[in-house]
């Protein structure tokens, strides 16, 4: 199966540079489907994909995260492996390390 995102580190970095000091999820998000349009698109469109194949099994549920927990995922992914570079703060906030 394809990625859904190529390169997704590289554009987190990008995205990442267009932020202040200190930020929330929600403008991170903001800020990456604003830089990433084809690949948010493609994030909702997998997302509505998978919903409808599991929505008739009751046994089945829906494998494919939200674009939001998706993109959340991915930064926090991001995070650990570069702690000097940026800092998960309580209550999905983050602080990028000078």
């Amino acid at each position: 199966m394809k990625k859904i995102i190529d390169n997704k580190d590289e554009k987190v970095k990008l995205t990442l540079k267009g932020l202040g000091e200190s930020f929330t999820l929600s403008v991170f998000i903001s800020k990456f489907a604003e830089l990433n349009p084809d690949d948010y698109k493609r994030l909702e469109e997998r997302f509505v994909q998978d919903e409808k194949s599991t929505r008739n099994l009751d046994w089945k549920k829906n494998t494919m995260p939200t674009p939001e927990k998706y993109l959340g995922k991915a930064i926090k992914d991001y995070a650990k492996r570069n702690p000097d570079k940026i800092k998960i703060l309580k209550g999905d906030k983050f602080k990028k390390v000078p």
